[in-house]
């Protein structure tokens, strides 16, 4: 990005500004530290030389005996020996200060969203999904306006329902708040009849699957990310899932396969490999409502139409919200909930929505035009 935008100059002018401060506070510590431990050693030697001295006349005089002047200089090595120790702590612990400081702040952080008094663990999910007058909006979000106003529809298990509309319509805050991520101020979300807010968090994620634009991987094997959403999977589960997703080819042709190595945030796979790995992570899981935001976003067009078949399956097991630009995606969903600033303004099949000419039906001519446009 900085590259491509031509800010390697600046960047950089930035970097040797910061790394100039550093330096000099570094250098004050150092000057600090460092002239702390001469002292305290040279006061620790001036002392041993008076007491030397002035003992060596007493032990002449007959006063004291030798062994006495030795325990003297024994008890001013134990007198200025944790005084080192305590200059070496001390710069120690301001180094680790900074540190903990920022490891106890996320530490302390509460998750905006805890199970409340007298929560109850939801039983296994059939898919049932009630929105009841829904309005919501983020804390930053201004007291007179609302990301979702009055929001309600009904999805019956085993349904697909997508979310359409223009960026900034409200579509991903409907299944964040669906996934509890938030918390409606108004209405309430209904799952089997049971109220999420009512209900633990814990119960809820385990039975929900996500696979956002996003496509997150974690360090480690290609195995272990595809089990992250159900540890106690074996191997040949994973393996059926991806061959019923169709990417068991694709994993194939990896350097290791399955036990290929993962780098920081998936970096050695492509955005589409990256993408139809978190399907089929999504896939192993088995989870009784799926949700896809903007899922095939990253993969082109000939892959999105081999993945059809397979998440038709994968739709046709539980209930599932799609979220795509790519109205070719949700054609087929039994609810398609047309959103416009916050407000469901049209839903119905995509039939339906067609025959009545409204927005979904511009949308669709939009997409349309824009794909013979791009075609050959």
């Amino acid at each position: 990005m900085v590259q491509a935008y031509s800010r390697e100059d600046e960047n950089l002018s930035r970097f040797v500004d910061l790394h100039e401060v550093y330096a000099d506070r570094a250098l004050t510590a150092a000057r600090v530290f460092h002239t702390y431990m001469p002292f305290v050693g040279m006061v620790s030697g001036l002392g041993t030389a008076i007491i030397l001295g002035y003992g060596s006349q007493l032990v002449m005089n007959r006063q004291i005996s030798v062994g006495e002047l030795a325990a003297f200089v024994l008890y001013l090595g134990m007198f200025f020996g944790p005084i080192q120790t305590m200059g070496d702590l001390y710069n120690a612990v301001l180094s680790t200060a900074a540190s903990a400081e920022h490891i106890f702040q996320l530490l302390d952080t509460e998750p905006q969203v805890q199970d409340r008094p007298l929560s109850s663990p939801l039983p296994e999910l059939r898919g049932d999904v009630k929105f009841e007058a829904v309005s919501f909006r983020y804390d930053s979000t201004p007291e007179n306006e609302w990301i979702l106003k009055n929001v309600s529809f009904e999805a019956q298990a085993g349904q697909t329902i997508a979310l359409v509309g223009p960026t900034g319509s409200g579509k991903t805050s409907i299944i964040s708040l669906l996934a509890r991520f938030y918390e409606p101020q108004e209405g309430r979300i209904l799952l089997d009849g049971h109220d999420l807010v009512r209900s633990t968090v814990a119960s809820l994620r385990s039975q929900i699957g996500i696979v956002t634009q996003e496509n997150f991987l974690f360090s480690g094997t290609v195995m272990e990310n595809l089990k992250f959403g159900k540890p106690n999977a074996t191997d040949d589960e994973v393996i059926q899932g991806a061959r019923t997703l169709g990417t068991h080819e694709m994993i194939l042709t990896l350097p290791d396969g399955y036990q290929t190595k993962v780098s920081e945030r998936g970096g050695n796979f492509s955005a589409g490999q990256r993408q139809l790995l978190t399907f089929t992570r999504a896939m192993v899981a088995q989870p009784k409502i799926l949700i896809l935001d903007e899922a095939t976003s990253a993969v082109d067009q000939k892959t999105e139409r081999v993945l059809q078949h397979a998440l038709e399956e994968l739709f046709a097991r539980r209930t599932s919200f799609v979220i795509a630009h790519r109205l070719s995606t949700v054609r087929h969903a039994h609810l398609i909930l047309v959103l416009s600033h916050g407000e469901i303004v049209e839903r119905g099949t995509h039939d339906e929505l067609i025959s009545r000419g409204g927005d979904y039906a511009r949308l669709h001519e939009e997409f349309v035009r824009q794909a013979n446009d791009s075609g050959p």
